[in-house]
């Protein structure tokens, strides 16, 4: 993306905009953060759990009454994304967190359908409005790291484990002459910049979009939710909340997520890939170094790969023995090699918020809520803010 060339300085920084070698090495450390604890991994399933447990706080200050869940779904997937990235959280008011949120869905909003033309490069020189709201959004946030990795170095941050402290200690003394020293490889301050940033932008909005779709979704349909909890029941009981673990006994629950998330995909198009050599695919010749972007909303709704796409079916994912059938589960993080290096993270968000909101409400959609509300599309497609109400189950 040239944003990132003009604000890095170099072709390719971080992770999800980096090829080659510094891909590689790149990408190994970034999911090395995310391995179990037991090895050197983050806790990151804690730190998610303590945001869940505070939505349902919230939520329940609602006493019943009518409110808008995006609110505190962005605000708890950002302080979790935040925790695991630079160690710091806020509390929901904070302008800070209020600041990175707003950030974060403008970049997003900037490279919608009208601003991919920021991430061709002979048109992004073209200047834009949404050229330039990209330029402010980046900037912004990577100036947020670079603050925050002079409070690692100073060390006025909690020592708990987090994603720019394991870089630290993995570069060494990262940033004092990029390329020399204790550093090695790739591993210097730009790119433990630009990692963190993606590692916010990628983490926040698309898990935060796909809790809204599903909470929309399982109000709607009281059946879901039902099913959801008597399994919930059956296999872990009612004194206590899911452990991501639990995933692998709750296939009801697995295939329900799984046809929220086909029935309303949070993307049409994610960004492009370039081919590494010549090749063909059909009767087309694809040239190296092509631009090729995945139809993400067809693969998800298109009647010629699902039955009926516009319905949707709590038993879609179930093979004929009540297993979930994870074969056929769409691919919501991409495939291959360069498969989201964040999907673990993202799914045990997805499911351990699902479980623990239907676990402790009853999910209805307020008055005047459209089953089919409009969208809102960006590079991700979010519904527009929408009420529900949440009932105590005592």
């Amino acid at each position: 993306m040239p944003v990132v060339k003009q604000i890095t300085g170099r072709k390719f920084a971080g992770v999800a905009f980096a090829n080659g070698e510094i891909w590689q090495e790149q990408r190994r450390f970034f999911l090395s953060a995310f391995k179990k604890p037991e090895v050197g991994g983050i806790r990151y399933e804690n730190i998610i759990e303590d945001q869940a447990i505070r939505v349902l706080s919230e939520i329940e200050k609602s006493k019943g009454q009518m409110f808008e869940p995006n609110q505190w779904l962005y605000a708890s997937i950002g302080n979790i994304i935040l925790k695991i990235t630079t160690g710091v959280s806020y509390e929901y008011d904070d302008d800070n967190l209020r600041r990175l949120l707003v950030r974060t869905k403008r970049i997003f909003d900037a490279i919608g359908p009208g601003g991919l033309l920021n991430v061709v490069p002979i048109l992004a020189a073209i200047p834009s409005r949404s050229k330039q709201l990209l330029t402010e959004g980046w900037s912004a946030l990577f100036d947020y790291m670079k603050e925050s990795v002079a409070s690692h170095r100073s060390a006025t941050v909690s020592q708990g484990d987090d994603f720019i402290k394991k870089y630290l200690e993995m570069s060494g003394k990262v940033g004092e002459v990029e390329g020399e020293g204790p550093g090695k490889g790739s591993f210097d301050e730009t790119n433990l910049l630009e990692s963190s940033l993606e590692m916010l932008l990628g983490g926040l909005e698309t898990a935060a979009t796909s809790l809204e779709w599903i909470l929309h979704t399982l109000a709607s349909h009281p059946e879901a939710q039902r099913r959801i909890r008597q399994e919930m029941a059956e296999v872990i009981g009612k004194d206590r909340f899911p452990q991501y673990s639990d995933h692998n006994r709750m296939p009801q629950t697995m295939a329900i997520i799984a046809e929220c998330m086909r029935f309303r995909p949070i993307a049409t198009f994610p960004l492009s890939h370039v081919a590494a050599e010549d090749f063909k695919i059909g009767e087309y010749d694809i040239p190296k170094g092509t631009q090729i972007v995945y139809n993400f909303w067809n693969s998800l709704r298109s009647p010629m790969l699902w039955e009926k796409p516009e319905e949707f079916r709590l038993d879609r994912f179930l093979t004929k023995d009540g297993k979930f059938n994870k074969k056929r589960e769409p691919s919501q993080f991409g495939v291959g090699r360069r498969i989201c290096p964040g999907e673990v993270l993202a799914r045990a968000e997805i499911f351990l918020f699902t479980t623990y909101i239907v676990k402790r409400f009853n999910l209805r959609l307020a008055e005047g809520t459209p089953e089919n509300p409009k969208c809102l599309v960006g590079l991700s497609v979010r519904p527009e803010p929408y009420q529900i109400h949440a009932e105590k189950i005592e």
